[in-house]
């Protein structure tokens, strides 16, 4: 079955509303980054235009993808702007490292 990966950008506030929202539907794992950055509503009168936000990845399979996409936005989505993106990419596969086993 082919691997994907999902990332989802969003905000700080949401976090815990996105975790909380994957660990009820048994998503298996997420890894959590803090970054900044911004998008299509850049603030130029900041001196720092750069917002804080924070970046969802999740590796899951294929034909749960769409399904992942819908938790987290239903968890997190206030119909706002700066709600954030979330992005799938194919991934030819990975390594578990504890096994060194390959999965595609």
């Amino acid at each position: 079955m082919p691997l994907k990966k999902i990332t989802a950008i969003i905000q700080e506030s949401m976090l815990s509303d996105a975790i909380d929202a994957l660990q009820k539907k048994n998503i298996p794992g997420v890894t959590v980054s803090h970054v900044k950055g911004y998008g299509e509503y850049i603030n130029t009168f900041s001196r720092d235009s750069l917002q804080p936000r924070v970046k969802l990845d999740i590796i899951a399979k294929e034909k749960d993808v769409h399904a992942i996409a819908e938790i987290i936005m239903n968890a997190v989505g206030t119909n706002s702007e700066g709600d954030g993106i979330i992005a799938i990419a194919a991934m030819d596969g990975l390594y578990r490292i504890r096994d060194k086993q390959f999965i595609q």
